[in-house]
């Protein structure tokens, strides 16, 4: 079904091919003795494409769940675990990977536009990473993937980074944009002294 924006039928609120055909058809209209029976078929067939637009995207954006398997403590390297829910390339066999930023004075913007510019650690998905499979029984290890981050300071630390989704290509810094998607994450955590 052809969809787009519109209220109501209007030749110029449909697309350029259809526009085409409803204009003709209505200055044709005036020479033809059957016009209002052309006008109503034409009602029938183009009226229900332009009533509204129905998205081809799934309504429900993905998700990224982030959650500690354990508590923070200093100097001892802190586990967590990122899940891809509802990937935006699912049919795709896509994949993910976590990157943090490493400590550092710089931090990781929200839109990722210095990712480049930091030093980033990079963690493999499940499937990929069998060693951190002992800590997370996922039937989706693809978009699942265990991550660590070790703190010097007790107090409020923050982890930021972002879950990689893609598919196609190995992990490459020259994957098309069209073929990858990364999604941000900030959370803090409470790091105890070890006393």
């Amino acid at each position: 079904m052809i969809a787009w924006e519109g209220q109501g039928f209007s030749p110029y609120n449909c697309p350029k091919s259809l526009r085409r055909i409803a204009l003709t058809v209505v200055c044709n209209l005036t020479q033809l003795k059957n016009a209002f029976q052309i006008i109503v078929f034409f009602l029938l067939i183009l009226l229900p494409a332009c009533e509204g637009k129905e998205s081809t995207k799934s309504q429900t954006e993905p998700t990224v769940v982030v959650k500690l398997l354990d508590s923070s403590r200093v100097n001892q390297p802190l586990k967590a675990i990122a899940i891809l829910l509802d990937s935006e390339f699912t049919n795709k066999n896509s994949q993910i990977f976590v990157a943090l930023e490493e400590n550092g004075e710089d931090t990781l913007k929200k839109d990722l536009s210095n990712e480049y510019e930091l030093a980033m650690e990079f963690f493999a998905n499940l499937e990929i990473d069998s060693f951190n499979q002992k800590w997370l029984q996922s039937k989706d290890k693809r978009h699942s993937a265990v991550f660590g981050k070790t703190f010097a300071n007790p107090g409020k630390n923050t982890i930021r980074g972002y879950v990689w989704d893609f598919y196609g290509f190995e992990v490459t810094d020259s994957i098309i944009p069209s073929q990858s998607r990364k999604y941000y994450f900030e959370f803090e955590v409470h790091t105890m002294d070890n006393k």
